[in-house]
């Protein structure tokens, strides 16, 4: 199949948020062209312009930013537009347990988005780091564990920027700091 209007968007600093719902039948990806815009180039060199076909779904705008867009992966039909648009790209993105919450990096930032309507709920300053929801809902950025109702920081294990994952019960974080040739393991206390 094809996904209609995708771009192949996701070069060095593109934003590379590529992520499958949880139930598998859709997958997040980052776009940047505008409306059925696409990157293979025309007889002139320049980008091929093609016309977005209104059936496909929704089109970005064809200002240069980067949206985050869902499409259906039985038919490569677009579904809908979440959140706002990025000057540098969506870098990554993680659904919250109930699935009905995503939190995409843009940036210095998370954003909070609700998954069914694709409108941005909040957004918050976090340290650099990789996106993991706790079981219980918390959003963690890399060392620091965010409300992500509020974005209020609630408790960080470590200083700097981090890489993290997190075990599937939420009691097991594992960080990594760039530049450095080790990974940290941390027990947190139970919820």
């Amino acid at each position: 199949g094809e996904f209609v209007g995708y771009d192949g968007y996701g070069g060095s600093g593109a934003g590379t948020a590529l992520l499958f719902t949880p139930d598998g039948k859709h997958l997040l990806a980052p776009v940047r062209q505008g409306p059925g815009g696409s990157q293979t180039p025309g007889p002139d060199g320049q980008p091929a312009k093609t016309k977005f076909d209104p059936k496909a779904g929704p089109g970005s705008d064809p200002d240069g930013r980067t949206r985050l867009v869902l499409w259906e992966v039985a038919t490569g039909k677009r579904v809908r537009v979440l959140g706002e648009s990025s000057e540098y790209g969506h870098s990554e993105a993680a659904f919250a347990p109930d699935g009905k919450t995503l939190a995409v990096r843009d940036g210095n930032d998370v954003a909070m988005i609700d998954f069914a309507t694709g409108k941005q709920l909040r957004r918050f300053a976090a340290e650099w780091g990789t996106l993991a929801f706790a079981p219980d809902g918390k959003l963690w950025v890399g060392p620091a564990c965010h409300d992500p109702a509020t974005g209020k920081k609630l408790t960080a294990v470590a200083v700097g920027k981090a890489a993290c994952a997190l075990s599937a019960d939420g009691r097991v974080l594992v960080t990594t700091e760039e530049g450095k040739n080790s990974a940290l393991v941390w027990n947190l206390p139970p919820r």
